[in-house]
């Protein structure tokens, strides 16, 4: 009898281990790697002041402990869950962290081997403990469910890439402003991209009958607190866009989120989906506060100005923005930049930054114009600001070359000198000049001489390694004769006959 199985990870956090409320949101994604592993990358945020989350050093790398432990459920014929074993525990890299507002912010990638026994490919992963900070309204215990299907694509052969996502841990949003929040989402495979809300209990065919997950509690589908969302908040599922007007109470609410991937528009059913949760908080605004904000480049450079540099000289800039929680600082060039993704700058969600590098070649001398656009993650953005670099040759040099005896030149500044090994059976050096105008004069082979008789095989296959001129070699003799045969390597790195009178 066939029966289709399901798996589900599940990272189980000990209840008394923390009295108090600290988690503060997360997301986790995933990446195939061969049959049975995949590479899980998680990005979560806590309490900066509870011991095992506390964090002040951003270019350590040491693992932070974390909390929670990865466990395997195999579902069967009865629908529920018969055997577990462990894979993992949560540790991560601090990535940001703050001190007046209490958080600590980090992520890491681990290697997981998922079970190989089954008839089904398809697992369900579960992340989930106790407790959120203190809400507003929802569930006190945190849950992050995410589904992986090893199987290949219908349409492409492949194993599906999942999207991603990222978000701050927490929004801060003014009372009575009407805010649209855009998801910043992302799929390699160029899939289409859904966003929905997470669902109190999700409901998964087994074989033989239903079993029912919480999408946001592990600690019972009958809370009916779970996966609540604030009032007056709408959600565009298409364009992973969040429409809210601020107007409920003051205090924390979670966002919890499920974005999912799918072949086509028309598709129903979704390749993969992955949790997104995160906090948003309701001020009260001052008098004189404007609901409009928007960001502004950090002007660590000069903008809008002229940048000189040399031919196969490095340009780089590092660009800030500050705003509403900088979500895109979009580059607009025709030349191809180095772009770093979109980092947090310092310990403040409202400074990020990228850092952009380029090494022109000659073909790029003359203008070149960089222009660049910052957006927050309510679509807000800056003023568009461009910078131009001109690329001069002040500086020559010598381009890439392979001579006649196929020696390959690099590129090499004017005025310099080259020296390389000789190749081949050649020893020594080969030099060569790169004149002041940027010019290779001809390769000097001087001092490349034969200085060995290279490697031989002669015709009773006796072989012969290669040997230091003017050498004599002794080698056992070959077959059923015994004693020694000898052969001369010349001072012209040349084997003479060898000598075969003293194999008896």
């Amino acid at each position: 009898m066939y029966i289709n199985l399901v798996v589900t990870v599940l990272i189980i956090v000990n209840p008394l281990r923390f009295c108090l409320s600290h988690f503060r949101g997360g997301t986790i994604t995933w990446r195939y790697k061969s049959t049975q592993q995949i590479y899980i990358k998680y990005k979560l945020s806590f309490r900066r002041d509870i011991y095992d989350h506390f964090c002040n050093n951003l270019d350590s790398n040491v693992l932070i402990r974390g909390e929670g432990y990865l466990e395997t459920f195999v579902f069967s014929h009865s629908g529920y869950p018969d055997s577990r074993s462990l894979i993992n525990q949560m540790s991560y890299l601090c990535t940001g962290f703050s001190e007046d507002e209490n958080w600590t912010y980090g992520q890491n990638t681990v290697l997981v081997t998922m079970p190989i026994d089954l008839t089904s490919r398809t697992y369900i992963l579960r992340y989930s403990g106790k407790y959120w900070i203190p809400l507003v309204s929802g569930s006190p215990e945190w849950l992050l469910q995410l589904t992986v299907n090893l199987t290949s694509r219908g349409d492409n052969g492949r194993i599906n890439s999942p999207p991603t996502a990222s978000v701050p841990p927490f929004l801060r949003l003014k009372y009575g402003c009407l805010y649209s929040l855009s998801i910043p989402v992302k799929d390699e495979d160029g899939d289409i991209i859904k966003c929905r809300w997470a669902n109190t209990y999700a409901r998964y065919n087994i074989t033989y009958g239903w079993y029912r997950w919480s999408e946001c509690s592990y600690y019972g589908y009958s809370n009916k607190l779970l996966c609540q969302t604030p009032s007056n908040l709408l959600l565009n599922k298409d364009m992973c866009v969040i429409t809210y007007n601020s107007t409920v109470s003051t205090g924390f609410y979670v966002v919890a989120l499920q974005i999912e991937d799918f072949a086509t528009g028309e598709a129903v059913n979704e390749l993969s989906s992955i949790p997104l949760q995160f906090l948003i908080e309701v001020t009260f605004q001052n008098s004189t506060d404007s609901c409009e904000i928007k960001p502004v480049f950090e002007t660590l450079h000069d903008m809008n100005s002229i940048i000189e540099i040399p031919v196969y000289t490095r340009y780089h800039q590092t660009i800030i923005a500050s705003g509403f929680t900088i979500s895109e600082i979009k580059v607009i060039s025709q030349i191809q930049l180095t772009i770093s993704e979109l980092l947090m700058y310092g310990t403040s969600y409202e400074r990020w930054y990228i850092n952009v590098t380029w090494i022109p070649s000659p073909i790029y001398i003359g203008n070149h114009s960089i222009c660049y656009t910052a957006f927050d993650i309510i679509s807000q953005s800056t003023e568009k600001i461009c910078t131009t670099v001109n690329v001069t040759s002040s500086i020559n040099y010598c381009m890439e070359n392979v001579d006649s005896f196929h020696t390959k030149w690099n590129i090499t500044a004017a005025n310099t000198q080259v020296n390389l090994s000789c190749t081949n059976e050649y020893m020594d050096s080969v030099s060569r000049n790169c004149s002041g105008g940027g010019i290779w004069e001809e390769p000097n082979y001087i001092q490349c001489s034969t200085h060995y008789c290279v490697e031989n095989v002669d015709k009773f296959n006796t072989k012969w390694n290669t040997t230091v001129i003017n050498t004599q070699v002794n080698v056992s003799c070959t077959g059923e004769y015994v004693g020694n045969v000898s052969r001369n390597c010349t001072g012209e790195g040349i084997w003479e006959e060898p000598d075969y009178s003293q194999c008896i």
